[in-house]
């Protein structure tokens, strides 16, 4: 690039959650991503795990008690309650950014014993899992900061300032990511530009498109590619989760020239990107 005469400087390029915990961080004054980290939760959890006046004050801790076994002996009691520890700070660490209003609700005391948001959905919490709640509210209570599910919900729901000092941002590579993610980047792109691409295999909508191992093997359907259908679940709905929340903004003059039906991977690439099905053909 310096002997092409063109130098590129000022630009940062964090990995994606990095880069989203930074635009909580420079907007929501009271985060601390720091504060709920998965190694600082650990620890966090391994206190609460191993106390038995919080565990004894809530009937919905039951079932943690009878698997850390607090009649057992202390070493076995702590090496239980660290492994259970690892395991639920990866949990709630994922709940953070994928429940995000569950996780906020929880932090304020509210829905601890009915429902959990699924796909934007609420539903029901099994009696047996409700320790999951109330460990959450117990934890929140106790680091007494703002977490990042806090941070988001507050950050959506703020009106951003114009006057505020928010750079342009650009996203590559993105296959998925939280939809809580996605509605940060329609919040950020309210005040400064936001750049997003996006790989999408085919030029017509495959959000609908069913793969093999779900689909009545008796239905045949012409208009959709089966390699395309089983690209992903995952993808496709992060595929439906753009197209919901941005539309179809995508940009059909910068698609790549049609590719050599004459060749076997020219003719995949050709039935996946019109989404169609593949037939027996015989390729030169």
């Amino acid at each position: 690039m310096v002997r092409s005469g063109v130098v590129v400087m000022g630009f940062e390029f964090p990995v994606l959650a990095q880069a989203f915990r930074s635009i909580l961080g420079g907007s929501v004054k009271d985060f601390n991503e720091k504060a709920y980290s998965t190694s600082v939760l650990v620890w966090q959890l391994v206190s609460l795990l191993t106390d038995a006046k919080v565990l004894g004050s809530d009937e919905a801790f039951a079932p943690l008690k009878q698997y850390l076994d607090l009649e057992a002996d202390a070493d076995s009691r702590i090496m239980r309650a660290f492994q259970l520890a690892q395991k639920l700070a990866a949990l709630y660490d994922q709940y953070q950014s994928y429940l995000y209003r569950t996780l906020a609700s929880w932090a304020r005391g509210e829905n601890l014993d009915s429902t959990i948001e699924k796909a934007g959905n609420p539903v029901k919490l099994p009696k047996e899992l409700l320790w999951q709640s109330h460990l959450w509210h117990c934890l929140r209570a106790g680091c007494g900061q703002m977490s990042l599910a806090e941070a988001i919900e507050h950050f959506l729901k703020t009106p951003l300032s114009h006057g505020a000092q928010m750079q342009p941002l650009t996203v590559f590579g993105a296959t998925m990511m939280p939809p809580a993610y996605l509605e940060i980047l329609v919040k950020y792109g309210e005040a400064a530009p936001v750049n997003f691409y996006y790989h999408n295999p085919c030029r017509d909508f495959w959000g609908d498109n069913q793969s093999i191992r779900r689909r009545d093997p008796l239905q045949e359907d012409d208009l959709q590619n089966d390699l395309l259908a089983d690209y992903g679940r995952q993808a496709q709905q992060f595929f439906n989760a753009v197209i919901d929340l941005c539309g179809d903004t995508s940009d059909t003059e910068a698609l790549p020239e049609e590719p050599d039906a004459g060749t076997l991977l020219g003719a995949m690439q050709q039935l996946i990107r019109g989404n169609r099905k593949s037939r027996r053909c015989s390729v030169p």
